[in-house]
């Protein structure tokens, strides 16, 4: 919707200059979130199971809350072992940005945008696992919250930044996910 929007033949709008290196960018959670998914279908899962049967099954509270640290200690593990890979993953691109821009036919003016939108998608994925992970405990309320945070960060940036220079284009993104990421984080 900004001066960076073009009208293709069908009718849609697109930004050229925004859209393509957005879209490398994003591809870049795709690791992590498969190691994500895996991790809660099989361990997390596992402890999460455990800790409630802990509970129905009447356990002492000795036993439910050694359940307890199991279970903050799995998760805690397993987001930062993924958030290590994402991480490295990150800073691979990052650097790597020019060489990516040439490969895929983007344009140089375009790396700072592919820069911005893999650091944006780095807490982007902490946002979304975190998030996930609160609906596992059933904390719908936070998870509302959040998300109307992360929303309403991301809009406001888009909005503000949306006609700067072409340079800046993503730092919304970059921003609002950074802002999303560490208030799930918190919230978990």
């Amino acid at each position: 919707m900004s001066s960076h929007g073009e009208r293709v033949d069908a009718g849609l709008i697109h930004a050229p200059l925004y859209d393509g290196p957005m879209f490398i960018a994003s591809l870049t959670v795709v690791p992590a979130l498969a190691l994500f998914v895996t991790s809660l279908e099989t361990t997390f899962f596992d402890r999460y199971r455990t800790y409630f049967q802990s509970i129905d099954n009447h356990a002492t509270l000795k036993t439910i809350r050694l359940q307890a640290q199991i279970l903050e200690r799995e998760t805690t593990r397993t987001l930062a072992g993924i958030m290590i890979v994402q991480t490295a993953l990150c800073i691979i691109v990052v650097l790597t940005a020019p060489a990516i821009v040439e490969s895929v036919g983007l344009q140089s003016r375009q790396i700072g945008v592919l820069r911005m939108g893999t650091v944006g998608a780095l807490f982007q994925y902490l946002f979304m696992s975190c998030s996930a992970l609160l609906i596992f405990f059933d904390a719908t309320r936070i998870y509302a919250v959040l998300q109307v945070i992360f929303l309403g960060t991301l809009a406001g940036l888009t909005l503000a930044l949306a006609e700067l220079e072409p340079g800046t284009l993503g730092a919304g993104y970059m921003v609002a996910c950074i802002t999303a990421g560490f208030a799930s984080l918190f919230a978990l």
